[in-house]
């Protein structure tokens, strides 16, 4: 388990460009889903992985709008430590579940129509 904690793990850098934190980003998803068997596995969450792959998949998505590289770089740092924690079986099952099940709670869904609606700012 270790090469993948190795795996996880990166130096903190400021990008350079919108480009290059962009890479970083598309980098921590690559990484994210590569370990999705193993956190499955790990925290015995019982669901198919194309399933939790596509949860992964949404929560990107919901930064796809993010331009700044400033604020690219701070959310790849949390993922990467976000994704580091887990791997390091510092999370319980239940905080893994909470990104990897869909929200199909009432409230939950009223928020996501509520996003939706939102403008976003874009420069």
């Amino acid at each position: 388990c270790f090469w993948i904690v190795a795996m996880c793990a990166h130096i903190t850098q400021s990008s350079r460009t919108v480009a290059q934190a962009t890479s970083r980003a598309v980098s921590l998803y690559r990484d994210v889903l590569r370990s999705m068997p193993t956190i499955l596995k790990m925290y015995a969450i019982k669901m198919p992985l194309g399933d939790a792959r596509s949860e992964v998949r949404r929560l990107f998505d919901r930064n796809n709008n993010v331009s700044e590289k400033e604020v690219i770089d701070v959310l790849v740092f949390k993922g990467r430590a976000e994704l580091l924690e887990t791997m390091e079986m510092f999370k319980t099952r239940t905080h893994v579940q909470h990104y990897v099940q869909p929200a199909t709670s009432p409230q939950a869904q009223r928020q996501a129509e509520a996003s939706k609606s939102l403008p976003t700012s874009r420069p």
